[in-house]
């Protein structure tokens, strides 16, 4: 990750302790190109340093959001798998009811 990456992470993440938490998700929507595996380290790591630094609320925010992200993530990647487990799956019926 280049160093300009990193910068717009961290501004995110600024964005995002600087705004309600009933907001997140619609900043989130609005930087979907930056909410990835990047996005969810850089949570951790600057979640661990401010609960190293004693901002404890918003070091359990942080690691919070990370933690919720990584299980759409994680959802959203079965998703997939389904489908294409699917795909295969009409596929082969495809053949095999050629073949009969």
């Amino acid at each position: 990750m280049t160093q300009p990456q990193t910068q717009l992470y961290l501004k995110l993440i600024e964005t995002l302790l600087n705004s309600p938490r009933a907001v997140e998700m619609e900043i989130l929507n609005a930087h979907k190109n930056l909410v990835d595996q990047n996005l969810i380290s850089n949570l951790i790591t600057v979640g661990e340093s401010l609960r190293k630094k004693q901002y404890l609320d918003h070091a359990e925010r942080l690691i919070s959001l990370a933690s919720k992200l990584l299980q759409l993530e994680k959802t959203n990647s079965a998703t997939v798998n389904r489908q294409e487990y699917f795909k295969f799956l009409m596929a082969v019926l495809h053949k095999v009811s050629q073949q009969a």
